[in-house]
């Protein structure tokens, strides 16, 4: 029996730009594609197949959605494979628990299982959904425990001795299911494998971090007989480009200049440029950055979108720094207009009297300005 083993499709995301939606739903199709081509057996998809609970909130999205995948759906049942899924904690949300698997299970294209076995073509499937709180994942696990021996499991939690998890965001400890013939794990984005556990990973290339440490997507198929799992990498559906740029020492015009070059450099015909910008300004601030100048430059090359991440640290100045900047003749002279000269002349004689008044009164005009 073979087994296609698929992570978290997040069907739907629109990080970065609604434009990528299509980008989940053909990684999701390809990896159909292949898995039939494979003569795999049975299909299991461990959580996260739809990116959002908001996403529900409108059913023209989740029809756009249904299409882009139906057709390999409706395959994978004319073929007599199996689908078997769980819901991640991106199924969860406002009330509604798992709407779109629900349907798709009352459609009969897929066995849902929450906290529950299926037997397969001789095998046997228990599959755990997403638990916020980990007292119930173990719970449900304690329920399923009479079955471990001979069952593959499916869940969707961070796993300790993954090395691509940090230790403190570890839910559930590996020891707990050692017992259990082979465990299929969602939620984690990184394929590994370790002891029983395989984690196929994300079909596409999710966020900055995954695409900063040169991460592999795809997904496995485990073969049951020969206990041999094959890794199928795929490639993003676009050109995603990523690069940090460090504003140490720079002015808001050389961070301009920075950003229109590298913007210019690397546009392509339907790319996602995605650039981060952090350190101090020598001068200036963030907001004097025309990001949108930057933005349109990429667009018109072809780019589906530019996207800033601005984790520039803007000096935060104290009252005498703002008052020492502020022009207060220009400020008098746009607010008093043809009166400017007077104003400006008997704000320099208060301030040469030296009354005690004269610095309330420029905090007040400091604040006007700001």
């Amino acid at each position: 029996m073979k087994i296609a083993a698929i992570g978290d499709l997040h069907i739907g995301c629109t990080d970065y730009t609604d434009k990528r939606t299509s980008d989940f739903s053909n990684k999701f199709m390809e990896a159909l594609d292949i898995s039939f081509k494979k003569n795999v057996d049975c299909i299991l998809l461990l959580g996260d197949i739809f990116d959002s609970s908001a996403y529900r909130r409108s059913i023209d999205s989740f029809a756009t959605c249904l299409h882009d995948i139906a057709y390999g759906l409706v395959k994978s049942k004319e073929k007599g494979i199996p689908i078997i899924c769980i819901m991640g904690n991106h199924e969860f949300g406002r009330g509604r628990e798992g709407g779109e698997l629900r349907i798709l299970s009352d459609l009969g294209f897929v066995h849902l299982l929450k906290d529950t076995m299926i037997e397969i073509k001789e095998q046997k499937f228990c599959g755990i959904s997403w638990k916020n709180d980990i007292i119930q994942f173990k719970h449900s696990l304690k329920n399923l425990e009479k079955y471990a021996k001979d069952s593959f499991l499916l869940v969707h939690q961070f796993i300790s001795g993954a090395s691509f998890v940090p230790k403190q965001i570890y839910e559930v400890d590996q020891s707990i299911l050692k017992n259990w013939k082979k465990v299929f794990v969602g939620h984690h984005h990184i394929h590994e494998y370790f002891n029983n556990l395989c984690i196929p990973g994300s079909l596409e290339i999710h966020n900055v971090l995954e695409l900063s440490r040169g991460h592999k997507k795809g997904f496995v198929i485990y073969d049951v007989d020969k206990n041999t799992e094959e890794f199928i990498e795929l490639t993003s559906s676009r050109p995603i480009k990523y690069t940090e740029l460090i504003v140490d020492g720079k002015t808001t015009k050389d961070v301009q200049h920075s950003l229109n070059e590298w913007v210019s450099g690397n546009a392509e015909q339907h790319a996602l440029l995605i650039i981060k910008l952090k350190g101090k300004l020598s001068h200036g601030r963030s907001s004097e950055i025309n990001f949108r100048e930057s933005r349109i430059l990429g667009v018109q090359k072809g780019c589906v979108s530019v996207s800033f991440i601005n984790n520039i640290e803007d000096p935060i100045r104290s009252a005498p720094e703002i008052r020492a900047s502020v022009n207060i003749e220009e400020f008098l002279k746009s607010w008093f207009k043809k009166d400017s000269k007077k104003a400006i002349s008997y704000f320099n004689e208060l301030k040469e009297s030296g009354d005690d008044f004269i610095p309330k009164l420029r905090d007040k005009i400091v604040g006007m300005i700001k």
